[in-house]
């Protein structure tokens, strides 16, 4: 979502997004000029035009998390170690994530309670999940928790 907002620029005024940093500071930079709850905002609108279930990846930010549980959304918090955090980063090779472990470990500090209200705050969006899947379990298990989740939620996939 976004990198959806950053090509919606003019390509003139569309700011580097190589690193992890600089993906953070045009976060904050669309999260001043759009609110606060941004990309909550643009994940109901598009709910509006397309009726479904939606999974929407990554919600990082408390505000967006808050927006969402309160128009009818639930929250799915994924959780696994930092060693295994660490590993997949290393296989996914994304230019943005530091590969460094105590780089690395320091990007995951500063996402996990951001106190600018515009940053990212995973921990205080998984503290208030629907539900918390640990996904150090075979992915067979994770699935299983998913989808008995979803059917005790009554929604059909």
């Amino acid at each position: 979502m976004l990198k959806d907002a950053h090509a919606a620029l003019p390509e003139d005024q569309r700011p580097p997004l190589v690193t992890r940093a600089d993906y953070l500071n045009f976060n904050n930079i669309w999260r001043e000029q759009c609110g606060i709850d941004a990309m909550a905002q643009k994940v109901l609108e598009f709910q509006k035009t397309n009726p479904g279930l939606i999974c929407y990846d990554g919600v990082r930010n408390f505000s967006d998390a808050k927006t969402l549980q309160r128009n009818g959304s639930l929250i799915v918090a994924l959780t696994c170690t930092f060693n295994e955090r660490f590993e997949r980063a290393t296989l996914a090779k994304k230019e943005r994530d530091s590969l460094d472990r105590d780089a690395f470990f320091e990007d995951e500090r500063i996402e996990a309670n951001s106190p600018d209200p515009l940053g990212l705050h995973i921990q205080k969006v998984m503290e208030i999940a629907d539900l918390t899947i640990n996904t150090s379990q075979p992915i067979e298990n994770v699935i299983k928790d998913l989808r008995g989740a979803l059917k005790t939620w009554g929604i059909r996939f």
